[in-house]
C-alpha cells in the first residue's frame, strides 16, 4: 500500500524534524568588549601639548614681571597670546581625551588630568585683562593671573604622571 503525501505534509515533517533536532539549549551571544584607546593613543593627546605647555609655564613668572613692569610692550604683547593660547590648548585637549575611550588603567589620570585643563581652560583671560585688543591691569586680572600660576604648577604636577607613557 502506497500513501501519497503532499507537499505541505513533507514541508510541516521537515519542520517538525529539525525543531526537535535543536531543541538544545540556545547559544548565548557573547558579549561584545568594550574597545578601548590604546595607551599610546591616550597618551599622544598630552605628548602634542606637553612641550609647548612646559614652555609656557617656564616663562610665565617673566611674563608676569612684563605685564607689571611694561604692560604696553611687545613682552607683554607676547605674553598675553601665551596666556590666551595656553587656555584654548588646555580645552582642546580636554575635548580631544573627552572623545576617546580611555582604558581602565588611565581613566584616573586622564580626569585628574582634564580637570586641571578644563579650569584652565575656563578662566577667561581676555574678559578679565583685554581692553580694546591690549592687556589692561585690573584687579580681576591679577586675580586670574595669580590662580593661573597655581594651575600651572598644577599641570606639570600631571605632565610629569604622564611620563611613563610618553
Amino acid at each position: 500500500m502506497r500513501i501519497k503525501l503532499s507537499t505541505h505534509a513533507v514541508t510541516m515533517a521537515a519542520i517538525l524534524m529539525l525543531s526537535a533536532c535543536s531543541s538544545a539549549a540556545p547559544v548565548a551571544e557573547p558579549t561584545p568588549t568594550p574597545t578601548y584607546a590604546t595607551s599610546a593613543q591616550v597618551a599622544s593627546v598630552i605628548a602634542g601639548y606637553e612641550q609647548d605647555w612646559r614652555d609656557k609655564i617656564d616663562d610665565a613668572a617673566d611674563c608676569r614681571f612684563a605685564f607689571v613692569l611694561q604692560p604696553t610692550g611687545l613682552e607683554a604683547a607676547t605674553c598675553t597670546f601665551t596666556e590666551q593660547t595656553i587656555g584654548l590648548t588646555a580645552q582642546t585637549a580636554s575635548s580631544e581625551l573627552l572623545a576617546l575611550d580611555v582604558p581602565p588603567e588611565l581613566t584616573t589620570l586622564t580626569g585628574d588630568t582634564m580637570a586641571v585643563l578644563d579650569d584652565i581652560g575656563a578662566r577667561d583671560f581676555d574678559a578679565a585683562c583685554i581692553v580694546d585688543g591690549l592687556y589692561a591691569d585690573s584687579e580681576g586680572c591679577t586675580l586670574l593671573l595669580g590662580q593661573r600660576m597655581g594651575q600651572y604648577s598644577q599641570l606639570e604636577t600631571q605632565l610629569d604622571k604622564w611620563s611613563p607613557y610618553l
